[in-house]
């Protein structure tokens, strides 16, 4: 979300630097998590899951980059991130 805000390269870079690490550590934590909440049987459904919802949503925000980053480069970072920032409100307060 904050990368819409940029206005210099090194704060693109730095943006893009701490989104990559925060995307890459949650993923061990998810994996780690799957090991508590799903029984042995059940662990590899939920991390086919975990892997074909990264892939697709790779994929989207690729297209989604490709369709709106025609018009202004920032406009993709906003469509992608507001849905996820909404959904991770309604997890947070939902979750009681």
């Amino acid at each position: 979300f904050m990368t819409y805000f940029v206005r210099t390269y090194s704060q693109l870079f730095w943006c893009r630097t701490i989104t990559g690490l925060s995307v890459g550590s949650a993923f061990p934590l998810v994996y780690s998590l799957m090991g508590d909440l799903f029984e042995a049987h059940e662990r590899h459904l939920a991390s086919a899951c975990v892997s074909f919802g990264t892939g697709f949503g790779i994929a989207l925000g690729q297209g989604i980059a490709g369709f709106f980053g025609t018009t202004n480069w920032r406009l993709p970072f906003v469509f992608v991130s507001v849905p996820a920032l909404l959904l991770a409100t309604v997890l947070y307060f939902g979750h009681t």
